[in-house]
């Protein structure tokens, strides 16, 4: 929700410092899970929304590219693989 203060406790405590980073880097994410009994996905998971021009999106996905190795070795050392 657009002008909503973000509150990182109501995220799965496996998941804040992923999805503080994603949005502190400019992603805004709308859910996220970190994947285990109980819980809505089987693994970890990050979903985020895309809005605005074209040349927006093209900055995004370099951005992406850039952190995914990053994402990879995160969700790795917290014993998960990401694919």
């Amino acid at each position: 929700m657009e002008g909503s203060a973000f509150d990182i406790s109501m995220i799965d405590p496996e998941m804040r410092g992923l999805v503080g980073d994603l949005r502190e880097r400019g992603f805004s994410t709308f859910t996220s899970c970190q994947g285990t009994d109980g819980h809505a996905f089987d693994r970890p998971t990050v979903r985020m929304s895309f809005s605005g021009a074209r040349e927006d999106y093209k900055a995004r996905d370099a951005r992406l590219g850039r952190e995914r190795l990053r994402l990879a070795e995160c969700l790795e050392g917290q014993g998960t693989r990401s694919s």
